[in-house]
């Protein structure tokens, strides 16, 4: 992910930065920070890097006990440092990406909030979401086999026009 002005992403032990140097030299992945746990390389666990207000954090998914955990990517020190929640911000996250919202801007959602999207690969039908960080509990799908979801689940330019029609 593009973060102040640098590329960062998390392989199964870091987190890593592109470090560019002259420019006859070729570009060369850095650690910034070392995870404060290997992860799976069954690829059951999952983390995602998103910028929570100007603030580099890594969201860690541990899949077989289905915990949440939160670090704040620490650039200066070169760790994570585990935080509580997201600093009254929520996060979506799929399978390939996540992204840190404000529910100033969104009033419908809650803060310190994880909310997991349908994509099969990351999470079951059946996983709970929204997950609220501060006290730790989580709400259940209200979502059953009949429903149909139509994909892609976005919205059009040419959808708003027709609103507006």
């Amino acid at each position: 992910m593009s973060f102040d002005g640098r590329f960062y992403c998390a392989t199964t032990r870091a987190v890593m930065v592109v470090e560019t140097g002259a420019d006859d030299q070729p570009l060369r992945l850095a650690i910034a920070a070392r995870l404060a746990r290997p992860l799976s390389r069954m690829m059951m666990d999952t983390v995602h890097l998103v910028d929570n207000d100007g603030e580099l954090t890594l969201v860690d998914r541990r899949r077989l006990d289905r915990r949440y955990e939160v670090y704040r990517v620490d650039l200066d020190a070169m760790k994570l440092v585990p935080v509580r929640g997201l600093g009254g911000r929520a996060v979506f996250t799929g399978w390939e990406r996540a992204l840190c919202v404000s529910p100033s801007v969104f009033p419908s959602l809650s803060a310190d909030t994880i909310y997991l999207g349908f994509d099969s690969l990351l999470t079951g039908y059946t996983d709970d979401s929204p997950i609220h960080l501060m006290d730790g509990t989580s709400e259940s799908r209200r979502f059953n086999y009949d429903m149909t979801i139509c994909r892609p689940c976005g919205v059009q330019k040419s959808d708003m026009m027709a609103q507006r029609g």
